[in-house]
């Protein structure tokens, strides 16, 4: 069931709990050598890590995070792709500061950006800016959830666990002719979405 956060209502959307079960990938990410994971270079987000789509590492997930992939476009989207696919860390006791993305307008019209918490703790929250309005919540793990990146947001992890999301944009397109259909209101695709 789609629903948006009742504290950012513009910003987050829950889409539903994913059936595919995350065990295997989660202990695979708990194995990964520290060295499998790259720190961002970015100021507002430099004491976190990432593991992409074409590294070692990745090799040894490939297999799971293909089948979320799978059940989300199965399950909540029309045909299509992921692309920016990656494994984001925030390690115990860091955060990302207050931010917006930036993927072009082209990418952010024709996307939807989308988590799946991993590795998570009721203790770290993702926050939204909203023009004069902030607001923090939780991620469950094992859930889909759509979020408009070009808000202000921010993470804190003050828990005892590393949290680790699965980030992708999901490219909805007509099969018929492979064209990409630009999504340029979120809200219609979250009501297409939920029914």
């Amino acid at each position: 069931m789609h629903t948006s956060s009742p504290c950012c209502p513009s910003a987050i959307y829950a889409v539903g709990a994913m059936a595919t079960s995350l065990t295997q990938l989660v202990a695979s990410i708990v194995a990964f050598p520290k060295s499998s994971w790259t720190y961002r270079v970015d100021k507002e987000s430099d004491k976190t890590c990432v593991v992409r789509l074409g590294s070692t590492a990745w090799e040894s997930v490939a297999h799971e995070v293909d089948m979320l992939l799978q059940e989300v476009e199965s399950r909540w989207f029309p045909p299509g792709y992921a692309n920016r696919v990656l494994l984001s860390c925030v390690p115990s006791g860091e955060q990302i500061l207050s931010h917006t993305d930036d993927f072009g307008v082209e990418a952010q019209e024709a996307s939807v950006h989308c988590h799946i918490p991993l590795m998570t703790d009721p203790a770290v929250v993702m926050g939204y800016g909203i023009r004069t309005r902030e607001c923090e919540m939780h991620l469950q793990a094992s859930h889909l959830y759509i979020l408009d990146a070009t808000q202000r947001h921010w993470v804190r992890n003050p828990s005892p666990i590393d949290r680790v999301h699965l980030l992708f944009a999901y490219f909805p397109h007509r099969r018929e002719d492979l064209a990409l259909c630009y999504v340029t209101d979120k809200e219609q695709l979250g009501h297409a979405i939920a029914s």
